[in-house]
C-alpha cells in the first residue's frame, strides 16, 4: 500500500509536469469560469491567498467598479499575487488604474521583517523588480502602477476617489485601523472596503468588526478570510 506521503510527493511531481499543469489550468477553468486563467497565473507567485479569495477579488474588480476610469488602491502588494488577479478583473475596462502600495521589502515592523520576510530576501532582494515581472508575465503590467512606500506616507496629498479599496499590508491592529482610518475617507459612495486575513489576524478582523458595520456601510459580506463591505450613502 502506498503511504499518504508517498502519494503526496508523486501528486506534486505530476503537478511540475507540462501534463500536471495542464491539468491544474483545467480544473482551475472548471471551478471558476470566469477568473481560472488569472487565478493559474497568481499561483505561481509568492503570497498569501486562497483561490476562493482570489476569484472574489477579480469579481469585485470586475462587476463592482466602473466600466470607465475605475481606481483600486491595494495597500499591501508583496510580489503581486493578488494584484494579478485585481488588475484581470479590470482588463477590460477603459482606462483602468490598479495603485499597488507597498515598501517592497522593508516592513515599518522590525518585528515582522524578521519573522516572515528576512528569509525571503535573502535570495531575492529586489521585490519590487520581481512585482514588476510577475504582473509582466501574466499580461496586466499596464493596468497596475506601483507606488514604493508605506501607505501612511503616500497618502499625502493623495485626492483620486477610490472605487474599490483592498488593505492587506501589517495587520497589527493599529496599522490596519490606521490604513483604514487615513483612506476609506476616498472611497467612493457605493465603492468598497475589502480586508484581508479577517478571522485568523486580530487586527483587519477587530476593524472589520468596529468599522465596516452599519449605517455607513452594508452587510459585511466574505470569503475564507476575505471581508468586503460596499460603502453607504448618509
Amino acid at each position: 500500500m502506498i503511504g499518504q506521503e508517498t502519494t503526496n510527493k508523486l501528486r506534486q511531481r505530476l503537478v511540475s509536469t507540462p501534463l500536471g499543469q495542464g491539468l491544474l489550468r483545467a480544473k482551475l477553468q472548471l471551478a471558476y469560469p470566469e477568473s481560472g486563467h488569472a487565478i493559474y497565473l497568481a499561483r505561481a507567485i509568492q503570497g498569501w491567498l486562497s483561490d476562493p479569495e482570489a476569484d472574489r477579488l477579480y469579481k469585485l474588480a470586475k462587476y463592482h467598479t466602473p466600466e470607465i476610469n475605475p481606481v483600486v488602491v491595494e495597500i499591501g502588494s508583496w510580489k503581486g499575487k493578488s494584484s494579478s488577479v485585481i488588475a484581470a478583473g479590470l482588463r477590460d475596462k477603459q482606462n483602468a488604474r490598479l495603485f499597488c502600495l507597498d515598501p517592497f521589502g522593508i516592513d515599518e515592523s522590525p518585528e515582522y521583517q524578521e519573522r516572515y520576510y528576512s528569509a525571503l530576501l535573502e535570495t531575492e532582494n529586489d521585490v519590487l523588480a520581481i512585482f514588476k515581472h510577475n504582473l509582466q508575465q501574466c499580461g496586466v503590467a499596464s493596468i497596475a502602477t506601483p507606488i514604493k512606500g508605506y501607505s501612511f506616507e503616500i497618502i499625502d496629498g493623495w485626492t483620486t476617489p477610490i472605487d474599490f479599496l483592498f488593505i492587506d499590508a501589517n495587520h497589527e491592529y493599529e496599522a490596519v485601523l490606521r490604513d483604514f482610518v487615513l483612506w476609506s475617507p476616498l472611497v467612493k459612495v457605493g465603492g468598497i472596503v475589502a480586508l484581508h486575513d479577517t478571522g485568523h489576524w486580530q487586527g483587519p478582523t477587530r476593524v472589520m468588526q468596529e468599522k465596516l458595520i452599519s449605517p455607513n456601510y452594508s452587510e459585511v459580506q466574505s470569503v475564507d478570510t476575505l471581508a468586503w463591505a460596499h460603502k453607504n450613502e448618509l
